[in-house]
C-alpha cells in the first residue's frame, strides 16, 4: 500500500464558503484494470492513505467537490497522475565471452572489436494510451553513450560521448547482432565502453530522472604479434637467429602461443609447439609481452622450408586458435665442395 499525499486545498478553498460545503470525493482509478474506488472526506486539505494498491500501471486521483445544500452537483476540480506509472525495464546484452567469471554479479560483458553482440531494450509498464497521462507515464529515455580507452586501458581522460538517445514506450524486441560503434583511429583498435541506458522523464510529480536499467559493454582490440629477427624467406646456411615475439592487446581471457611445422604457411596446421612462448591470460584488460627466442637447433631436425606461426585462441569461434602472424624461410646446412683430385709420383 502506498501512502499518497493529496492536496485538497487550493482547488477548493475560496470555491465555496466555509459553512456550505458538505463533502469532497477523491476518486482513484487504476489505470491498467480500470477498477475505481471513492474516498469521502468533509476536509478541504490534509493528507489521506491511498485506497488502493497502486497497480504496475499507475493510479489516477481525481478531486470532485459537491455544492451548498442547494446545489447538489458534483463538480470536477483536479486530477493528479500518480504512483507506479514509473516504468520497467531490462536490457539484454549478450557477447560471445560473457560466461566468464570475472563479470561477476554486476552484468558488465565484454567483447573484441571484430565481433558481433546482441543487444534488446524491453520496457514495459507505461501507459501510452491515457491521453491525459504526463510524458512521464506514456515514454522513457532510452540512451546509448560510448567512452574511449587508449594504450593504458582505460579512459585516461577521454570524454563520453553520445552514440543514439530517444523516447521509447512500451516495447519487446528481438534480439540482434550488432557490431561495436566505438570511433577509434583504427577499426581493429576499437577499445573503450558502450553504455546502455533507459531512465524515467521529469514530470510534475517526478522531479528527476531515474535509471530504470543500464548494461556496459567492454570492447577490446584484436590481438596481433610481430616475429622479430626472421626476414620472410630468408635462407639460413648456419646458425638460426635469435627470434623476439611481441605480442601485443593479448585478449584478457586467451591462449597465445608459437608453433613451427615444415613447409609454406598453411592455416590449420598442427606444428610442434614451442613451450616458451605459450601465454595463458585470464585478466581484466588485455596483455602485452615480449619473449626471446634461442638455440632453436632443437626444433629444425633437418634441411628444408619452415614456417613459425603465432597463434592465440580466445572465446570467439568456440576457441578456435587465429593466426596472429607467420613467416617462412628456409634451412640448407649443407656444405658442398667441389675441389680436384691429384696424384704425385717421385
Amino acid at each position: 500500500m502506498k501512502i499518497l499525499t493529496i492536496a485538497v486545498c487550493g482547488a477548493l478553498v475560496g470555491l465555496f464558503p466555509s459553512d456550505a460545503r458538505s463533502e469532497n470525493i477523491v476518486r482513484q482509478t487504476q489505470l491498467s484494470s480500470g477498477v475505481q474506488y471513492d474516498f469521502i472526506t468533509g476536509n478541504d486539505q490534509g493528507t489521506a492513505q491511498s485506497s488502493l494498491p497502486i497497480e504496475e500501471g499507475g493510479a489516477s486521483y481525481e478531486l470532485f467537490a459537491r455544492g451548498s445544500a442547494w446545489d447538489t452537483n458534483l463538480y470536477f476540480l483536479d486530477r493528479k497522475i500518480v504512483g507506479f506509472y514509473l516504468p520497467k525495464s531490462e536490457i539484454i546484452l549478450e557477447t560471445e565471452d560473457q560466461t566468464h567469471e570475472w563479470a561477476g554479479a554486476n552484468g558488465v560483458r565484454r567483447t573484441r572489436a571484430d565481433r558481433p553482440f546482441s543487444v534488446a531494450i524491453r520496457v514495459w509498464g507505461l501507459t501510452p494510451n491515457d491521453p491525459e497521462a504526463p510524458d512521464a507515464a506514456k515514454k522513457t529515455l532510452y540512451t546509448h553513450t560510448a567512452q574511449n580507452y587508449d594504450d593504458t586501458y582505460t579512459p585516461n581522460g577521454n570524454a563520453e560521448y553520445t552514440l543514439a538517445s530517444y523516447y521509447m514506450g512500451n516495447s519487446n524486441p528481438e534480439i540482434t547482432p550488432v557490431y561495436t560503434q566505438l570511433t577509434p583511429a583504427s577499426p581493429t583498435k576499437a577499445m573503450g565502453i558502450e553504455r546502455f541506458t533507459v531512465s524515467t522523464l521529469k514530470d510534475e510529480t517526478v522531479r528527476q530522472t531515474s535509471i530504470v536499467d543500464e548494461k556496459m559493454l567492454i570492447v577490446w582490440p584484436i590481438s596481433e604479434a610481430f616475429i622479430e629477427g626472421m626476414e620472410p624467406g630468408a635462407k639460413i646456411r648456419d646458425n638460426l637467429p635469435k627470434i623476439i615475439v611481441r605480442y601485443k592487446d593479448l585478449y584478457p581471457a586467451s591462449l597465445s602461443y608459437m608453433q613451427i611445422y615444415k613447409g609454406p604457411e598453411n592455416l590449420g596446421t598442427v606444428g610442434t609447439l614451442i613451450p616458451s612462448t605459450q601465454r595463458w591470460h585470464n585478466t581484466t584488460v588485455p596483455q602485452n609481452e615480449v619473449i626471446s627466442l634461442e638455440n632453436w637447433e632443437n626444433l629444425i631436425p633437418e634441411d628444408g622450408t619452415y614456417t613459425l606461426e603465432i597463434l592465440s585462441c580466445t572465446p570467439f569461434d568456440n576457441w578456435q586458435p587465429e593466426r596472429l602472424s607467420s613467416v617462412t624461410f628456409s634451412v640448407n646446412r649443407k656444405i658442398k665442395l667441389n675441389g680436384q683430385v691429384t696424384t704425385s709420383e717421385k
